[in-house]
């Protein structure tokens, strides 16, 4: 499901480490997947960067000759279980390979916690629907969303989770949803249902949260690494990016996260954890 941080990629870099970029001149179109600590409460048009997930990062050509030779806007180095970096760099003229030391990057906090007990939320304000405990969940296997109203990507998403809901909660799986607030405008049940009105209509269907959500306050958490967590609970779970759904399994132990892709392809990977009681590898 997820990559080992200490396997090395193609070109021979370890993951977590990027040694040189490759500024390709050619334009390719950014989907946006998820959406960042820094993303600002717009469902619609959610702010989000790609993953770098080799050493090599594709440059837009207009954005290139724009800052040839002097320093140009900071890259954000991010990875697959890794803490992003904001990088400096400046394009040389005329360049179109730039060799940097090497940028690297420590394993997030979700790492640490694969086969230990999942961690209780903190700093949850209310509950939409019944409040939940970690604990008390034992015997279940858990899909533990972190989202907000204002990720576009995580809206986008979620008629997966209530799918999986309808189609596995008679089974043995528990979906508990953690919704991230921007600076604690949304502490109630229905402050949360007024922004989630048109969502409900346009890309919903009308349906409701069938689950559990912890409303947690939105305040910038800084770890003793120096990284920047939206809220304690996202600390906690190493949770940088949106939506990340963290699998919890029959004996509360975390397992890792999972990427929600379409709901047959997720329904496949539930019926493996409920059947296995750990996702492949």
């Amino acid at each position: 499901m997820t990559r080992d941080p200490s396997r090395t990629t193609r070109c021979g870099a370890k993951l977590g480490e990027i040694r040189s970029l490759r500024l390709r001149c050619r334009h390719r179109q950014q989907f946006p997947h998820r959406c960042n600590r820094s993303s600002r409460p717009d469902a619609s048009r959610a702010s989000s960067q790609p993953i770098v997930r080799r050493s090599h990062h594709e440059v837009n050509p207009i954005l290139l000759r724009q800052h040839q030779g002097k320093e140009s806007p900071v890259l954000t180095v991010l990875g697959e279980e890794l803490p992003h970096r904001k990088v400096p760099l400046t394009v040389p003229a005329g360049r179109a390979e730039l060799r940097v030391e090497p940028i690297r990057l420590t394993a997030s906090m979700l790492v640490g916690l694969k086969g230990k007990p999942a961690p209780e939320l903190e700093g949850v304000v209310g509950w939409k629907g019944m409040p939940v405990r970690m604990a008390d969940l034992r015997g279940k296997v858990v899909l533990l969303d972190f989202w907000g109203y204002w990720c576009g990507p995580c809206v986008a998403k979620m008629p997966v989770l209530i799918g999986l809901h309808e189609r596995f909660a008679d089974k043995g799986l528990a979906v508990v949803g953690v919704h991230l607030d921007v600076d604690g405008e949304v502490d109630t049940t229905a402050k949360l249902d007024e922004r989630l009105t048109g969502i409900r209509r346009d890309l919903w269907k009308g349906k409701d949260l069938p689950f559990p959500v912890a409303l947690v306050r939105g305040k910038d958490v800084t770890s003793p690494s120096g990284d920047i967590y939206r809220a304690r609970a996202a600390e906690l779970y190493g949770v940088l990016g949106y939506p990340t759904t963290i699998v919890i399994d029959r004996e509360g132990r975390v397992v890792g996260a999972l990427e929600v892709g379409e709901l047959n392809e997720a329904a496949l990977e539930v019926e493996k954890l409920l059947g296995a009681g750990t996702p492949a590898e």
